[in-house]
């Protein structure tokens, strides 16, 4: 399909949000594209392994700074996982829509605390 770049910034309450994922949905269906925030919030979807971007047009926006905590064989908590701190308006019942387009498009994604 046709792709657009999509990079930006996601903040919580005006600070960088760190370690968070961010999905963009395709309303009208098709592939997700995923990407992972660095320490400064910043991100640059991934359509598929190689390639950048997301599909062209309406998508419907999540964040989510949920790990699941991880237990080994023996029981024992290997990693503790981390905490959602994104409130469900942005992320399992999101409000968000974006617009794609073709070439480069900075989507700066700016989540308030309720």
């Amino acid at each position: 399909p046709d792709l657009g770049r999509v990079t930006g910034q996601v903040t919580l309450d005006g600070q960088p949000l760190a370690g968070a994922n961010v999905y963009f949905q395709p309303v009208e269906g098709g592939r997700n594209s995923t990407a992972t925030t660095d320490d400064q919030g910043n991100y640059i979807l991934d359509y598929l392994r190689d390639l950048k971007g997301a599909k062209i047009g309406r998508h419907k926006v999540r964040v989510s700074t949920f790990v699941e905590p991880v237990k080994g064989d023996d029981g024992k908590v290997e990693n503790p996982g981390k905490k959602e701190l994104v409130p469900d308006k942005y992320n399992k019942q999101t409000e968000l829509e974006k617009e794609v387009k073709a070439g480069e498009n900075v989507i700066n994604i700016e989540i308030t605390s309720p």
